[in-house]
């Protein structure tokens, strides 16, 4: 399986201890899909988390002025799959098998934690439900 992160710009520096923390949850918790540079199915995390300042966030009850990360992060499963047809036209396609996320929304200043946090809580859930698929 092959791991694929895309980050928003506001976090892109976190790319790396992202990466790390998957990779260890995936080495740690066995039985799971080993990771492997051009594989076909592809475990995907998406972290999509803005600074919004709290006039964007207008009409919002806010405690402070400031700025807040706002988004969500998202893990999901991508494979390649056959669609039902006649063998000669029976087309393969990408389709997400799995998915789960978690919202963000906080104080900036706490952004990276809660990303962390999240990027943990959904590589469990994806490692609780894979091993359950297995039978383990």
């Amino acid at each position: 399986m092959a791991l694929e992160i895309s980050l928003s710009p506001d976090v892109v520096d976190l790319r790396d201890d992202v990466e790390q923390r998957v990779e260890q949850a995936l080495r740690e918790q066995a039985p799971a899909p080993a990771l492997v540079r051009d594989g076909a199915d592809k475990l995907r995390l998406v972290v999509a988390v803005q600074a919004k300042n709290a006039s964007e966030l207008r009409g919002f009850w806010l405690p402070l002025s400031g700025i807040y990360a706002i988004g969500y992060v998202r893990l999901e499963i991508e494979r390649t799959v056959t669609l039902p047809g006649p063998v000669p036209s029976a087309a393969t396609v990408p389709a997400v098998v799995w998915q789960a996320d978690q919202l963000v929304a906080c104080p900036w200043r706490q952004a990276d934690g809660k990303i962390y946090d999240a990027v943990e809580k959904l590589t469990g859930a994806f490692l609780e439900d894979y091993r359950r698929t297995r039978g383990r």
